[in-house]
């Protein structure tokens, strides 16, 4: 199992995109070995999204699965909850979208998506990906692809929260960097679930963000103490967060 910090990763892709080489079919394997032994993956894949069948490479390192199966990337998307992974799906296409109408530089851009999955029936996990786009085709349209995916239970939990950080090492000014943080906000946006929150568990949220403690809120809503930090509760375990500071960090 990997150690990653995602400060370490963003670090590795600087230092890995200073490589001038320039990048095709015969040579990203040269690159794609960097990335494995600096990075040290668990699983990693190399995409063709041009082509009809996008995968060309996939190597598990360490993830384990059930024993019937072969640690595909397909068995990672099969582990990973319906509602999760359709608005994973949903946020990469949006991702595609931008990457195909937006230049972004080759091996200077990374998308880092935190997930849950279950690989082994009843061991859910949290893992990190990162996408990187190798190099552009035609048209400057991406066409090879890199993801890393580090096992990340030992740090944050078997549950994380679905987000995702997208971080910039090209050179072209403040424009493209203001469009990759408009994307984030989308993201972030599509891979947050809905909440079901009751009416008073909203009116407490908000006064809650605005600083107010158990006995505020308990006098402004009319309602006891006990009551108020049983919301709280709810709240909490609602958005899968540790205590009010993280949930107040989320919002």
């Amino acid at each position: 199992m990997a150690t990653y910090s995602l400060e370490k990763l963003f670090g590795i892709f600087k230092d890995l995109s200073t490589d001038t080489n320039t990048l095709d079919s015969k040579n990203y394997m040269d690159w794609v070995q960097r990335y494995v032994e600096i990075a040290q993956p668990d699983f990693v894949s190399v995409m063709d999204i041009q082509a009809q069948e996008p995968l060309i490479y996939q190597k598990n390192y360490n993830l384990e699965f059930s024993k019937d199966q072969d640690g595909t990337i397909q068995n990672i998307i099969d582990g990973v909850d319906k509602g999760q992974v359709e608005r994973i799906l949903t946020a990469d296409t949006k991702l595609v979208e931008f990457t195909y109408a937006t230049y972004v530089e080759p091996k200077k851009c990374t998308f880092h998506l935190r997930f849950n999955a279950t690989l082994i029936p009843g061991n859910p996990r949290s893992f990190l990906r990162t996408v990187t786009i190798l190099e552009r085709g035609k048209n400057d349209i991406p066409k090879y692809v890199l993801t890393g995916i580090f096992d990340i239970t030992e740090l944050h939990g078997s549950n994380v929260k679905t987000q995702i950080d997208i971080k910039n090492f090209g050179d072209n000014g403040n424009y493209l960097d203001e469009k990759l943080q408009a994307l984030k906000m989308e993201l972030t946006r599509i891979l947050q679930p809905e909440l079901n929150l009751t009416k008073r568990e909203k009116n407490v949220l908000q006064l809650i963000s605005q600083g107010k403690t158990s006995d505020q809120i308990a006098v402004e809503l009319n309602i006891s103490v006990s009551t108020v930090n049983t919301h709280r509760q709810n709240l909490i375990k609602k958005n899968n967060v540790k205590n009010t500071s993280a949930l107040l960090h989320t919002f």
